[in-house]
This record gives C-alpha cells, sequence and structure tokens, in this order.
C-alpha cells in the first residue's frame, strides 16, 4: 500500500477516510485487489459501526456490477441503518463524508434491480 496511507491508518485506525481512501488505492491505482480486500477486512475490524466503511463494503463487492449484487445491497443497506441510527433522521448530525457515504448508499440501493436481494 502507498506509504502515506498506512501511516494514516496506522497512527489513527478509526480514520474511516484514511481506510476508504487506501482501499481505493489499493483497488483502482495499484491495481491489487488482494491488497484491497486485506485493507476492506481491517478496516471493518477497527470501525465495525462506520457508515463510510460499510458503504466502501458495498462497492467492493459490487464491483463495478460484475460483484455480488446481493451481498452489496446488503452493505449499501447497513450504510444506511447505520446512518440512521446515527442521526435519527437528521442527516445534520453527520459529517460530511458520512453523510455523502448515505447519499450515495440510497441511490446504489435505487437504483439495482429489485429482483435481486
Amino acid at each position: 500500500m502507498l506509504p502515506w496511507l498506512w501511516a494514516a491508518v496506522k497512527s489513527d485506525p478509526h480514520n474511516a477516510e484514511a481506510w476508504s481512501v487506501a482501499w481505493y488505492a489499493a483497488k483502482y491505482i495499484m491495481k491489487d485487489p488482494a491488497t484491497a480486500e486485506r485493507v476492506l477486512t481491517e478496516a471493518k475490524a477497527k470501525n465495525p459501526d462506520s457508515i463510510e466503511i460499510a458503504f466502501t463494503e458495498g462497492r467492493a463487492l459490487y464491483d463495478g456490477g460484475k460483484g455480488d449484487i446481493a451481498a452489496a445491497k446488503r452493505a449499501f443497506r447497513r450504510a444506511v441503518e447505520l446512518a440512521n441510527a446515527k442521526c435519527g433522521g437528521d442527516v445534520s448530525k453527520l459529517s460530511e463524508r458520512e453523510e455523502e457515504s448515505l447519499r450515495f448508499a440510497g441511490n446504489y440501493l435505487k437504483a439495482l434491480p429489485e429482483d435481486r436481494p
């Protein structure tokens, strides 16, 4: 993984943004799916209630429409549930990144076919 991302996640293991950027860098910049998977696994372990990590997991599972759509939908739903539990419907209580993750997770859920769980 890129050294500055590694340093960021090690210095603050609860920095969901650093984890999601590290996942993106491993997956799309380095083109290393094994590292991306390890990053996401560790991110989830360190941040089990993170809206952004749940959304990132959904993106990883969705894999541009080639992945496990049912599992991706579950992860996107989890991101929405975590956000709603945190803010009680008042999105102003969420950070900008959390609100963005909520919005994108909702967009994915609306766009994905209904016939798939």
